[in-house]
């Protein structure tokens, strides 16, 4: 292939990875301002599944305490070899010990099925452990809930504040792409997915669908979830958390950051709309294959730099930060250098298909999954 094809080629994926990036992340919806007294007189249970969660759940605990809202905080210890119990109690919430786990069920849905039994109120509130709710945040939740009459789920802002967690950036913007919330061609009733740290539902629409015992041995629940709700006919719609509800994810360690988000690998979930798909394919062509093109003609004296591609190449820098800073306070290098996040996430990838190959599978808090 003589180099001026193999050029054509490269600016012809770069610029279609450029605009599918675009329209992956077109319109981010955020919950209301205007709140009104409506999420005042609003009863909730905030059921909180946590196992090991000893370093995090002060946080979140805190936060709740702190919102001026009518709720009930259960928090279901999942056999936990640390103080989150204790904890949990301490701050004010119920604690409920979970039954043993049933041959069938992942930890996570075994959890949130026994919070839902146990809760009081009519509206419940889904929250992973490692969530943190802004002040005010949750009126604004609850207000946009009762607003929307649908089940609703929203994606945390992900604060990062180690160099590791920058590595999550990829990962990050193809959850929140996956479930066709947000791109150009979704209707923001009818997505194709919710978000596992946050889901909002009331208890009518909830036994419609038996609940979590629906998706009981599902690692991606929230996917799953989304396809039972839209076989009952009943509405969804997400929204971006930005201002109410953010989280850090894995900030211990890059390995517990690859077993986070390898565990997302190894479940199979294939979920995604195939036109999606697509466009995540072109996305992650162009980020690819822009600076390989690049680095060989650092490498190869006998291909010359193209201008048109090192223009693609700031381009694709220009729109991960714009991406990236919709969704998490990543830092601006993270885009400069993303390259570094795209091969991570395809090394992460590679090693997690591996271990589901080879039948050994992911560690995540003790559990092989």
């Amino acid at each position: 292939m003589f180099p001026h094809t193999s050029e054509i080629i490269i600016i012809v994926l770069g610029v279609s990875g450029l605009i599918a990036g675009a329209m992956l992340l077109w319109k981010i919806r955020y919950c209301l301002d205007d709140i009104g007294d409506v999420a005042e007189s609003t009863r909730a249970t905030v059921i909180i599944p946590a196992r090991n969660e000893a370093g995090t759940l002060p946080e979140l605990l805190t936060s709740l305490k702190s919102q001026e809202c009518n709720i009930e905080m259960l928090v279901v210890d999942d056999h936990s070899e640390d103080s989150t119990a204790e904890i949990a109690q301490s701050l004010g919430a119920r604690v409920i010990s979970s039954d043993p786990l049933p041959v069938g069920w992942s930890g996570k849905t075994w959890a949130c099925y026994q919070g839902a039994q146990h809760a009081s109120n009519e509206i419940l509130i889904f929250l992973d452990a490692d969530t943190i709710v802004h002040p005010g945040g949750l009126k604004r939740m609850i207000a946009t809930f009762n607003s929307e009459l649908a089940v609703m789920s929203i994606a945390p802002f992900h604060i990062t504040k180690k160099l590791h967690e920058q590595f999550s950036a990829i990962f990050n913007m193809i959850v929140i792409s996956s479930v066709n919330a947000f791109s150009a061609f979704s209707s923001h009733r009818t997505p194709s997915g919710l978000f596992g740290p946050c889901l909002m539902v009331k208890r009518s629409d909830y036994n419609r669908i038996d609940g979590h015992s629906s998706v009981k041995s599902k690692i991606l629940e929230n996917l799953y979830m989304a396809e039972k709700f839209k076989e009952a006919g009943i509405p969804m719609t997400c929204f971006g958390g930005r201002g109410v509800l953010s989280y850090r994810m894995y900030p211990v360690s890059l390995k517990q950051l690859i077993e986070g988000w390898g565990k997302a690998f190894v479940s199979g979930a294939k979920q995604t709309e195939k036109f999606l798909t697509l466009l995540i394919s072109f996305w992650f062509a162009g980020l690819v294959s822009v600076p390989v093109y690049l680095l060989a003609t650092a490498l190869l004296p006998n291909i010359s730099v193209s201008y048109v591609i090192l223009s693609l190449y700031f381009l694709y820098v220009i729109e991960q930060i714009w991406a990236l800073r919709r969704i998490g306070s990543f830092f601006l290098i993270t885009g400069a250098f993303y390259p570094l996040t795209v091969f991570f996430s395809l090394g992460v990838f590679c090693y997690s298909f591996i271990k589901s190959i080879r039948g050994s599978g992911v560690q995540w808090k003790g559990r092989k999954i």
